[in-house]
């Protein structure tokens, strides 16, 4: 009798000993978060910009509204006609951070509704942030060949032409400042373009 508790109370310290010694299972991972300013990027790029902006406006109403899910949202509701809507949601982007592209996309937009006050304001902030984007000096000088400001539309241009001389948008924003400014034979002329149209090939964001 003995003997079998003996035998018992062997086992039962074998297999606590082996319980002991067992690794553990390892839990699996958590899922990674899904990024929403990355999915409308993705559904941008993908030429379809209703679902872009649906995603964008699902994390925005979720409390997830960064600089880059305001950023995405504008940019599809700009390739979607709503210039007023993106024109706010850029807006955004720059309450909370301010970003070169952001402003420059909104002065575009200023430049299509004919705002031109406002679109050299974005635009002249732009440039500041990024010196070196030839087609924001360029439409910086086409704000400003709209105002009639034209020594600042050519000096825009001049510093556009440097970084990107053989820029399409630059080149035609070149045609129109030269058609706009008066030729020495005739003075009196007026500037032309006075409204000049939206950008011919707007920047890409």
């Amino acid at each position: 009798m003995n003997a079998r508790l003996a035998l018992a109370a062997l086992a039962a310290a074998i297999s606590l000993a082996a319980c002991a010694t067992a690794p553990k299972p390892v839990a699996a991972p958590p899922a990674p978060k899904p990024d929403p300013a990355a999915e409308a990027y993705a559904a941008r790029k993908a030429n379809d910009f209703a679902r872009a902006e649906a995603i964008a406006t699902a994390a925005i109403d979720a409390g997830e509204g960064s600089a880059k899910v305001y950023f995405e949202r504008g940019v599809a509701r700009m390739a979607l006609g709503k210039r007023e809507e993106a024109l706010a949601d850029l807006r955004k982007v720059n309450a909370i951070q301010e970003d070169p592209a952001a402003l420059l996309l909104a002065g575009s937009i200023q430049m299509q509704l004919a705002r031109w006050p406002e679109a050299e304001k974005d635009l002249a902030r732009a440039v500041q942030l990024a010196p070196d984007n030839a087609r924001a000096w360029a439409s910086l000088a086409q704000s400003r060949i709209a105002l009639r400001d034209l020594p600042g539309a050519t000096a825009a241009h001049q510093r556009a032409v440097a970084l990107a001389p053989d820029d399409t948008f630059v080149r035609e924003v070149g045609d129109r400042l030269q058609r706009a400014t008066p030729r020495p034979a005739d003075p009196a002329a007026v500037p032309g373009e006075a409204a000049a149209p939206a950008p011919a090939a707007p920047p890409k964001p």
